[in-house]
């Protein structure tokens, strides 16, 4: 009977299309205490210092680094990983720190191993506009740490081709999914509709696709959009996290990602969503289309007629 997991599954819902422009936000807190408190801790710096700050799970080798929860209705077992905290030193404080680079993330970092160190260990890297929490050491089958990093330091190709924003993401978790020697299955945490929500946060080519701005007597179909929001792209013998880092750089909202890997099942899902940082008056808002310096709606049939 396969295990039910908990705290991965939400992670495969889609980014919202149409995220509020303002939430509330969610009172700053130096306790993070869940079953990846690294993450927790990433969401909020992402909105204090608006800078995007990725993180990736290992690969989950070992039984003692989860928990059985119980079991459901079905006799399943709910598996989770083991709940643990971080408390940041006060000099690591987002009030004590003015800027977050590299050497203050490897500060909170080794706090964290300090703090926990039974638990897997990572290291902090930059690369372009991204801050990135990187596994270093995991515990293998038999519980001993080995050095470790994520799914992303695999090498893949992906052949340069025409597709969409998420198909290019879809085609690079299967070149993933093809070349990690575990076996594991990496998807995306978006479909491959066109116009789907992460199609309209890249804004490929500089278009905005126009959801819900057609004429009246448009079909509801976006297939007349996807001529305008085709690319090229492609990847060479290169570790997917650079393959998804050139690929990012390219969209025209500053996005993120998380990387999450279950417990006893061999599935990952690489969670790409938007920037949110911290507004005005205590609110929360999403940077969509932040990037997009000069760009202009898909043209409605009637526009495009006169091309």
């Amino acid at each position: 009977m396969q295990p039910r997991l908990v705290g991965f599954a939400l992670l495969a819902l889609p980014i919202a299309a149409s995220a509020p422009a303002q939430a509330p936000l969610t009172p700053r807190t130096e306790t993070f205490t869940w079953m990846a408190p690294l993450e927790r801790m990433a969401d909020e710096f992402q909105q204090l210092y608006a800078k995007p700050i990725t993180y990736e799970d290992p690969i989950w080798r070992w039984r003692g680094d989860s928990d059985v929860l119980g079991t459901d209705r079905l006799g399943q077992e709910i598996i989770g990983l083991k709940v643990h905290t971080l408390v940041l030193p006060e000099e690591l404080r987002p009030d004590r720190m003015a800027t977050l680079g590299v050497a203050e993330l490897t500060k909170v970092l080794a706090a964290y191993r300090e703090q926990n160190p039974e638990r897997a260990r990572f290291r902090a890297a930059e690369s372009g506009m991204w801050l990135q929490i990187i596994p270093a050491e995991a515990h293998d089958e038999t519980g001993a740490f080995r050095p470790a990093g994520s799914l992303l330091d695999i090498a893949v190709s992906v052949p340069v081709a025409s597709r969409t924003p998420t198909e290019h993401l879809i085609a690079l978790c299967d070149a993933i999914t093809a070349a990690n020697p575990d076996h594991y299955t990496v998807r995306p945490n978006s479909s491959a509709k066109v116009g789907g929500p992460f199609d309209q946060l890249f804004a490929a080519n500089g278009y905005i696709l126009r959801r819900n701005l057609r004429n009246f007597e448009e079909p509801t179909t976006d297939d007349d959009e996807r001529p305008y929001v085709l690319t090229d792209w492609g990847a060479t013998a290169r570790p997917a996290r650079e393959a998804l880092t050139d690929f990012l750089s390219r969209s025209g909202t500053t996005a993120t990602w998380r990387l999450k890997c279950a417990p006893d099942a061999k599935i990952c899902i690489l969670n790409v969503q938007p920037l949110i940082v911290a507004g005005a008056n205590a609110t929360i808002r999403v940077r969509s289309l932040d990037r997009c310096w000069s760009c202009r709606p898909v043209p409605v049939r009637s526009d495009a007629r006169q091309r």
